[in-house]
């Protein structure tokens, strides 16, 4: 949790797997928090590294679903329909 991947303090990150999750609060609503978050993940992204993200509403509602979708990502030889 809370890790910096290539200069970016990231919510959670599994390295070996390339992957992040970012887990977005209320202050991402604002215009320039959005431009700034997808700035980041298309860096990341052409950089190499998956980026997934949940709103703090999926995570707290619908946490089987978070889950399962993040070890889907982490494990794509066992991701079901």
């Amino acid at each position: 949790m809370n890790t910096l991947v290539e200069g970016h303090l990231v919510d959670f990150c599994w390295p070996e797997e390339r992957l992040i999750v970012e887990t977005d609060r209320r202050r991402h609503l604002s215009r320039a928090a959005f431009e700034r978050d997808r700035a980041r993940d298309a860096l990341l992204t052409a950089i190499g590294w998956r980026v997934m993200r949940f709103t703090r509403r999926q995570v707290r509602d619908d946490p089987a679903t978070v889950a399962a979708r993040v070890f889907s990502a982490r494990s794509p030889l066992l991701v079901t329909p």
